[in-house]
């Protein structure tokens, strides 16, 4: 069973600040789920990492995203100017 949404969100938080490679496919996937605070966070997170299947997942799934998700993947996107072309 999914861990409360709470728990989830501090989970994502400390991994994007830990550096923990193995979270990168995890975040990426939490980037499909609905809720706007797990794709917020989910996209934080990711803030720490890179590798070009992070910026291709979150430009394929930007339209999907909710309104405050949008504003953190254009942040995101536009930290890393090979993702931003």
């Amino acid at each position: 069973p999914k861990a409360p949404l709470k728990d989830r969100l501090k989970y994502l938080q400390i991994f994007g600040q830990i550096k923990e490679p193995k979270i990168v496919p995890v975040a990426l996937a939490l980037l499909a789920e609905a809720n706007e605070a797990v794709q917020t966070t989910a996209l934080g997170a990711l803030q720490a990492y890179d590798g070009t299947q992070i910026g291709e997942t979150v430009a394929e799934r930007y339209p999907r995203f909710a309104p405050a998700a949008q504003s953190s993947a254009q942040a995101l996107m536009a930290s890393r100017a090979g993702w931003a072309k």
